[in-house]
């Protein structure tokens, strides 16, 4: 079982082409410095649960994962994400998916605001 971890790419006045890996059943993370959202591409069944992992709690008190299930073929966008409430102890955040996602097709980018 490896983790896969994400190149995070930076949007620029120039053109930026989100191209995203396929999302891998074992997991993914990427390095976040709070300013870092997630581009999500269903694949080609859809409805496969995509988790991000918060490590504590909301404003509100409470732990909540943001849990995406991704229509095949439409594309979401996700984030940013609070480094105090994402990001584990290394600074990743955590993402989870429902086995089958790689064979899926389902596609994942990790792109920071500059």
């Amino acid at each position: 079982m490896s983790v896969k971890v994400l190149d995070v790419a930076t949007i620029s006045l120039t053109e930026m082409t989100p191209l995203g890996v396929t999302a891998e059943d074992d997991g993914m993370k990427f390095a976040n410095d709070g300013r870092t959202f997630l581009d999500i591409l269903g694949g080609t069944a859809g409805a496969l649960a995509l988790t991000v992992n918060s490590v504590a709690a909301c404003n509100q008190g409470s732990d909540h994962d943001v849990l995406v299930t991704p229509v095949a073929a439409t594309r979401y966008l996700i984030g940013p994400f609070p480094k105090a409430r994402f990001d584990n102890s290394d600074g990743y955040v955590d993402i989870t998916l429902a086995v089958g996602a790689e064979a899926d097709g389902m596609k994942v980018q990790a792109i920071r605001l500059p």
